[in-house]
């Protein structure tokens, strides 16, 4: 069990010490002028801490959620898709990914996102009532039904 927590410790410094340190930095004040709602800021940052670290996914990731924000989903998309070569694990870009297919009406491409996030993290509540919110727009309510069914089931408080 140490020798686990050892090695995700390791993998885990590697990742974050792996990025270029003026990337970082410039992505902190990327997140300072998003913050701030200033997008056309924030996404000159974004852009330079991935030309400085063409391997930065959370750089691609961020800028690809203030492209979604200002509603330029092409390039949103292009982003998310960027972030997910580097990293086909990551939770968070694969949900927004999901979330954005399912505000363009694009049913069948969120379901199919939903359903990635729930393989890589199990049983989510949140998760299992935005893909069924999908199917019932796709008009698939018998997997809708049991997918609300299960989201009460795990979280008995969600109406």
């Amino acid at each position: 069990m140490y020798r686990l927590i050892i090695l995700l410790f390791f993998v885990i410094s590697l990742q974050i010490f792996s990025q270029n340190s003026e990337a970082v930095k410039i992505l902190a004040s990327g997140v300072e002028a998003e913050r701030t709602s200033n997008f056309t800021e924030a996404l000159f940052y974004y852009s330079m801490a991935i030309d400085m670290d063409s391997k930065y996914t959370d750089a691609y990731e961020k800028r690809g959620n203030v492209y979604r924000r200002i509603k330029n989903y092409g390039k949103a998309k292009q982003d998310y898709t960027s972030a997910l070569s580097l990293n086909p694990q990551s939770r968070s870009v694969s949900l927004s990914l999901a979330q954005m297919n399912y505000e363009l009406a694009y049913y069948k491409e969120a379901i199919t996102g939903f359903t990635k996030v729930l393989e890589m993290t199990g049983d989510d509540a949140d998760v299992y009532y935005a893909r069924g919110n999908a199917y019932n727009k796709n008009n698939e309510f018998d997997k809708a039904g049991a997918d609300y069914t299960k989201a009460v089931y795990l979280r008995p408080d969600f109406t």
